[in-house]
């Protein structure tokens, strides 16, 4: 199942990339282009942080309360 994830993760960034780069080739006027740029941007930096704090809190719902010693 995680291959799973893995290959659903990849296919879909891999068809955002593709519109992506059509949809900035057939844009005529540079502003036009900017503001699929920056909306871009925005997109990436959103799903940046929702994967930090997905790992974060993983980490910290997997983590001993005691640390790393084991008696």
């Amino acid at each position: 199942m995680l291959f799973m994830s893995y290959a659903y993760r990849f296919l879909s960034n891999f068809v955002f990339l593709a519109l992506v780069y059509f949809a900035l080739n057939f844009l005529e006027k540079y502003q036009h282009r900017v503001v699929v740029a920056i909306l871009v941007l925005v997109y990436a930096g959103m799903h940046a942080a929702s994967a930090l704090r997905s790992d974060l809190t993983w980490r910290s719902a997997t983590s001993s309360p005691l640390g790393s010693r084991v008696e």
